[in-house]
């Protein structure tokens, strides 16, 4: 069976970092907001949907480092659903993504410490080889 996602949006806000109670993994939960493929005629506007994301262990620590409410990311994971009874004995399911890869997709004005590739010279070629130099690597 294929449970595969991926998904592109803006966070909706600082991720939330903890740890479970009994062996202290580390956890952040955090949603995108994902605009629909289509524009509602009434607003005339794309309507947001709003996805639940769960990131663990080092995922989790990096992503509470480095995310933050309103960058746009693109996340890849799988559908994971929990079921329980609360208190009052009604039942309970929730249904969000476990992340399992997480990478940075804005413009590079959102990321002023990214080098500027576009300023760098042009790599240099190599000098040809000497007469009687077939190049290669050399003997020993």
């Amino acid at each position: 069976m294929l449970n595969k996602v991926c998904i592109m949006g803006r966070l909706t806000d600082d991720p939330i970092y903890g740890e479970t109670y009994t062996t202290s993994v580390p956890f952040v939960h955090f949603s995108l907001a994902v605009e629909r493929d289509y524009i509602e005629k009434s607003t005339g506007k794309r309507e947001p949907d709003y996805i639940k994301f769960t990131a663990w262990r080092g995922m989790a620590s990096w992503a509470a480092d480095f995310l933050a409410k309103g960058k746009m990311v693109v996340v890849e994971g799988h559908l994971r659903s929990e079921a329980w009874v609360d208190p009052e004995g009604a039942k309970c399911r929730n249904t969000y993504v476990a992340v399992d890869n997480i990478y940075f997709a804005a413009a590079k004005q959102e990321f002023p410490s990214a080098p500027d590739f576009q300023d760098e010279e042009e790599p240099v070629e190599p000098a040809p080889p000497e007469s009687g130099d077939k190049g290669g690597v050399p003997k020993k």
